[in-house]
């Protein structure tokens, strides 16, 4: 049984992703007692020509975090990639502790964790920061964008059968998230860590360093091998970075 006092940790996968992915770590934490959510994001695996965007995704983040709150919970939100995004974007300053202990509200948001996730500031996208998409994502006419060599490019430190697996879990996303301009920006007010990933093909280190540093705000920082997916190839190394978070 999880012990009473740990909080929560709301995981907040990236594009294409899905809570599929994040079954090993979950177990993982649920089993050292730290509960743990994982939403599936509106915009994944969306039809053609959808109307789908950022804030759909974030209403997803917005009633996930309520019910967790409300119910009295401390939360430690983790977000990867495009979670970095959007999680930034939707863990508004009210969902905080110290914003509910004055008014005498339990629970709420104490920390954030991003796993080489990615930081803007506000009025800049994912493609104004870095000029253009990469070219492993493909993007098509009818407004979805998918990835080309996930196995290569989110994976490449788990064994074969294991990229096989994950890569095949991929699914395609609007490019509109891809384009969104973020309108607020939660590691302002939060205690914020960035765990960042040195083997990383599809972020690189130096990317990662940039949006932090680029940031205008401390962020405590973690270090770690992985390539994309710390999540699934480095679990423990994310779960030993919480527990310190949680003391």
């Amino acid at each position: 049984m999880a012990a009473i006092h740990n909080p929560t940790i709301l995981f907040i996968h990236g594009s294409w992703h899905n809570p599929n992915h994040f079954k090993t770590i979950r177990t993982l934490f649920e089993s050292a007692g730290f509960p743990t959510e994982c939403p599936a994001q509106a915009t994944v695996n969306a039809k053609p020509h959808t109307t789908l965007t950022l804030q759909d995704d974030v209403q997803v983040i917005q009633a996930a975090l309520s019910k967790l709150i409300e119910d009295g919970k401390d939360v430690i939100v983790v977000m990867h990639s495009y979670g970095g995004v959007l999680g930034s974007e939707a863990v508004h300053e009210k969902f905080g502790k110290k914003a509910r202990q004055e008014k005498g509200l339990t629970g709420g948001v104490t920390q954030l964790l991003y796993m080489t996730a990615f930081i803007l500031p506000l009025g800049a996208s994912i493609t104004s920061t870095f000029g253009e998409l990469p070219p492993f994502i493909k993007v098509e006419d009818n407004g979805l964008c998918f990835i080309q060599g996930g196995d290569s490019v989110f994976y490449d430190d788990l064994p074969t059968e294991d990229q096989v697996y994950y890569s095949s879990e991929l699914a395609p996303v609007p490019i509109a998230t891809q384009t969104a301009i973020p309108t607020y920006a939660a590691y302002q007010h939060y205690p914020s860590t960035y765990l960042y990933c040195s083997g990383d093909a599809a972020l690189p280190l130096h990317f990662q360093e940039m949006l932090v540093n680029g940031s205008g705000v401390h962020f405590q920082k973690e270090t770690c091998t992985a390539s994309h997916s710390p999540f699934l190839s480095q679990p423990q190394v994310v779960l030993d970075i919480v527990k310190k978070l949680a003391v």
